[in-house]
């Protein structure tokens, strides 16, 4: 069986299109992809909502802009401003942040920090979901057997003002 001319081209265009699709999905495997958060808000237009945790007990100040969803029944909150995840908050065992690629495996770059009246380390390491990874900045102290980590998908290495605020207004329910 002989191919002619329109039937051989339109098979190259069929081979070549698939070439791109195989090429393109193995380079999406083999090569991370970072996500950039949106600008940050000034810290002059921002209205502030507050968000309670009786769940995991605790509460802390949020731009109103952002929107929030709780996850891991209850114990777990992730913020979002304009679709992109700023702010997850988690309340977890070590075993069960080492499964979900949280801070745990990452040498903290800090002992020296404080939300919520309790001493804690700081992490800033690279969070992937899929070939995907944000930049996170991650504050972990101990509470009752678990840990609270308030982790930010940013490119900065220091607390910009606008989280510098939400870790300040960071408070647990069961201490003063």
């Amino acid at each position: 069986m002989r191919i002619k001319g329109r039937e051989r081209l339109n098979l190259l265009k069929l081979l070549s299109s698939l070439a791109f699709v195989i090429l393109y999905s193995s380079c999406m495997l083999f090569f991370s992809c970072e996500n950039s958060p949106p600008p940050a808000l000034s810290m002059v237009r921002i209205h502030w909502a507050t968000y309670k945790n009786l769940k995991a007990d605790y509460s802390l100040q949020y731009p109103s802009a952002y929107s929030w969803r709780e996850h891991h029944s209850g114990q777990d909150v992730l913020f979002r401003y304009d679709g992109f995840p700023l702010l997850a908050v988690n309340r977890t065992t070590e075993e069960k942040a080492r499964k979900r690629g949280l801070w745990v495996d990452h040498e903290p770059v800090s002992d020296e920090i404080v939300f919520g009246g309790k001493r804690g380390r700081k992490y800033i390491y690279k969070h992937y979901d899929g070939p995907f990874y944000m930049k996170t900045l991650s504050y972990v102290v101990e509470d009752d057997g678990k840990y609270i980590a308030l982790e930010f998908r940013t490119l900065n290495t220091e607390l910009d003002s606008v989280q510098k605020h939400i870790v300040e207004s960071f408070s647990f329910s069961h201490h003063p």
